[in-house]
């Protein structure tokens, strides 16, 4: 079956409207909660661009892999805004490895080979070495945000803080596990989970967007 841009079109007017939306609170988490928006957003508009064939595939599949590095370290320093006498000390190495792989993403030349749509979703040929400690990053930071959010409600004294949390915990959850299950379960998903998971972010995009609209 060809890629088909429905799931993709719907997904980046939700993601829009997150967004915008996000300008309207007053809350001191705004700020992250924007930028991870904005990334999440950012991506689905590179992976329409791609499948689409309206630009140079290796070079935006770059692109979009630069924009969601950012997002685990950007979760971690997000969960980590609510959790009293948090050390920043983990967000700002977490978001140090970002760089470092942003760096190397533009840096070593066969990083992303190719990218092939099917479905809802695109197939990137990842041939170099440093993808395996990419994924070791990244599947660091996703397990790192569910139990950092799990440690938060735990500690939390009050309230809106266990269920901004509570929020932030449910929407990594659904994001990680389930585009994992569907990759075991559904053969032609398999080796496509970059771009599955960021399909199903949209729920901790609703998730952020529900904490967000929370009133203090």
């Amino acid at each position: 079956m060809k890629w088909d841009y429905t799931v993709s079109v719907i997904t980046i007017i939700l993601e829009i409207f997150f967004f915008v939306y996000s300008f309207k609170s007053d809350k001191k988490e705004k700020t992250v909660s924007q930028i991870i928006l904005f990334l999440l957003l950012s991506y689905q508009i590179l992976e329409f661009f791609i499948c689409m064939h309206l630009v140079p595939v290796v070079l935006f599949s770059k692109i979009a892999f630069a924009v969601i590095t950012w997002l685990p370290a950007l979760g971690i320093v997000l969960i980590g805004s609510f959790i009293e006498n948090y050390n920043r000390l983990i967000g700002n190495v977490f978001l140090g490895v970002a760089l470092f792989f942003t760096l190397l993403i533009f840096l070593t030349k066969d990083f992303v080979q190719d990218a092939k749509c099917l479905y809802f979703w695109a197939r990137y040929t990842n041939a170099s070495f440093v993808y395996l400690f990419y994924s070791i990053y990244y599947e660091a930071g996703q397990i790192g945000m569910i139990f950092l959010s799990i440690y938060g409600l735990v500690k939390a004294d009050n309230k809106l803080t266990r269920y901004s949390l509570g929020y932030i915990l449910s929407g990594t959850v659904v994001f990680v596990l389930f585009p994992m299950l569907m990759t075991i379960a559904f053969k032609p998903a398999f080796g496509s989970l970059p771009s599955i998971m960021c399909h199903f972010v949209i729920f901790l995009a609703f998730s952020i967007f529900m904490m967000l609209k929370m009133k203090d």
